[in-house]
């Protein structure tokens, strides 16, 4: 036991005082120093396409921040990520936040009230398929602006006076059985650039709503500045096929709308009487003067057409 003891006490003499807390903390060192493998990997994916005084830059930085233990192994790409986590949580705030949306109402005792307000003359009702523009149109005939207004699909109707008129934007996918029926004036908006079906199928919703009454429709062929519109004349037979499909597919009776013979060619000015289709375009302009008219006075525009 004395020689045990002896060589014990030898080896505490020959120990160098905290060296052995300097071999655990250069442990825990190099395990908090293992570069990060992900961020490694991509700094050394993008540092080939930065130009060299960016990638000195980079290095100097890395270089500083390294040396005074600051941040970690892979500073500027923790910086980069932080700041890209940064905007991205900024623009999902101002998505939750954001007030300028094309819905005015979701409250359906405010909707209601103002369906129901009778100190308007007429009501300009903008229907047809949705992302078709209809509720830009809305907000530059209603509210004088449109330019830098940003819309999302509608889920209730917007509603808007001006001028001893009502104007009502009405969603494409909404239950048309709530519609106006006493002096309306029809905005019928499609997109010249897409299929007419989804337009047919609304259109037909339409005639059934209005089945024992005529009212005028401005048929605003819209943006009809844009690559592969379709010009109104085209845009007229195109609907009027796709209508006639949709009569031929209906399982709804509709022996009650007016104009309507079935078994017979499908006439657009049997099923309403006062019809117009015109280019429509809010960037240059096209058709709104028309398309004002018909909303403050209810004349249509004279537009040759051929009876189909």
């Amino acid at each position: 036991m004395g020689e045990e003891d002896a060589k014990e006490n030898s080896e505490v003499e020959n120990s160098v005082p905290g060296e052995s807390s300097r071999e655990t903390m250069s442990e825990e060192d190099a395990a908090l120093h293992t570069p990060p493998l992900a961020l490694t990997r991509i700094r050394r994916a993008i540092l080939p396409y930065l130009p060299p005084p960016v990638v000195r830059g980079i290095r100097h930085s890395d270089q500083f921040l390294l040396e005074q233990k600051l941040i970690g192994d892979e500073p500027s790409m923790v910086i980069l990520g932080s700041i890209i986590i940064a905007y991205l949580v900024i623009q999902l705030v101002r998505n939750l936040t954001y007030t300028g949306k094309a819905i005015v109402d979701d409250d359906e005792t405010a909707l209601a009230k103002e369906m129901q307000q009778e100190s308007f003359q007429h009501t300009i009702l903008f229907v047809g398929p949705s992302q078709g523009g209809k509720t830009r149109l809305f907000y530059h005939s209603c509210h004088g602006k449109s330019k830098d207004i940003q819309t999302v699909i509608s889920l209730r109707p917007n509603i808007g006076f001006s001028k001893e008129l009502r104007y009502m934007d009405y969603p494409g996918h909404w239950d048309m059985s709530q519609l106006p029926s006493n002096k309306v004036r029809i905005v019928f908006v499609l997109d010249s650039t897409k299929s007419v079906a989804p337009a047919a199928t609304i259109l037909h919703q339409l005639l059934r709503h209005f089945s024992s009454s005529q009212h005028p429709v401005f048929v605003a062929c819209h943006q009809s500045d844009r690559k592969g519109a379709k010009n109104p004349k085209r845009l007229r037979l195109q609907l009027r096929t796709e209508l006639e499909r949709v009569f031929q597919t209906s399982v709804d009776d509709d022996s009650l709308i007016t104009g309507y013979q079935p078994g017979q060619p499908l006439v657009l000015e049997q099923l309403m009487t006062e019809l117009a289709f015109v280019a429509t375009s809010l960037e240059t302009d096209v058709g709104l003067e028309e398309l004002e008219q018909f909303m403050q006075k209810g004349v249509l525009p004279e537009v040759k057409s051929t009876r189909r």
